[in-house]
């Protein structure tokens, strides 16, 4: 049974809802994986991670920068065995139709690299930060865990308030988005990473929060449509008006 990955809360539908009289520009990244598995990095920061069977596309919206972004693939695999594909697509917002920039496939355990030219201003919440340093990041995270644990979803969803901002700047249904994000965040089997250590990226705006085996805080898998969804919160967290709080998942 293949898995589909639930890249960004609502941001999928995003890309294909709304419409502009001029191309507002999106990039993702397509993949369909054979065997092996892979981790996503952005200008740096890992953004997605994928496993055998899963098919699945990552819009590139957060951690853009103005000029040439560079998305790495990290990919594991055996060499001989059937390749992993994954594509950079560019495509408008409130249009099916992409473009392919570049494709590449992969077979054996080896790292790539795809680039594009993103040519308009950056808007999002993550340059709006006030980070200076990671005083009181962990306790921020811990705090955010224990809301979940304890069921306080109106402080677990509180703490999102910078990414929900990003999503209905990005046109995302933002009200479905909530209810999305309750029903996932509420979900019982859900599971909160221990042993996190974070790492600046974006020039120290941003923090990334991880465990030692690269899982996220908040993560929770659940069947849907006949498939695997999987989904995650709690990676990224910046610093506004002197309160941590999460700018993405």
């Amino acid at each position: 049974m293949k898995k589909y990955q639930l890249t960004i809360c609502g941001v999928a539908l995003a890309m294909l809802t709304g419409t502009a009289s001029a191309c507002d520009v999106i990039h993702a990244v397509k993949y369909e994986i054979s065997e092996g598995g892979f981790a996503m990095l952005h200008n740096g920061a890992v953004v997605h991670y994928g496993d055998e069977g899963d098919v699945g596309q990552y819009p590139l919206l957060d951690w853009l920068v103005e000029g040439e972004n560079t998305v790495t693939i990290e990919y594991r695999g055996d060499a001989g065995g059937n390749p992993s594909t994954f594509s950079l697509e560019k495509g408008c917002r409130g249009e099916f139709e992409t473009k392919i920039l570049q494709e590449i496939s992969l077979g054996k355990s080896e790292v790539k690299e795809l680039t594009f030219t993103n040519d308009t201003p950056v808007v999002s919440e993550y340059i709006h930060a006030q980070t200076e340093n990671d005083v009181g990041l962990m306790e921020a995270v811990k705090a955010f865990q224990t809301a979940v644990k304890n069921g306080d979803m109106e402080y677990a969803m509180a703490v999102h308030a910078p990414m929900l901002r990003n999503f209905k700047r990005q046109g995302a249904p933002i009200e479905s988005v909530k209810e999305h994000m309750l029903e996932l965040l509420s979900d019982k089997n859900a599971f909160l990473s221990q042993k996190l250590s974070a790492k600046p990226i974006m020039d120290g705006l941003i923090y990334q929060v991880l465990s030692s085996d690269d899982g996220a805080p908040f993560q929770v898998t659940t069947e849907m449509n006949g498939g695997t969804l999987s989904w995650n919160t709690g990676t990224f967290w910046g610093k506004f008006d002197g309160e941590w709080a999460i700018v993405a998942r």
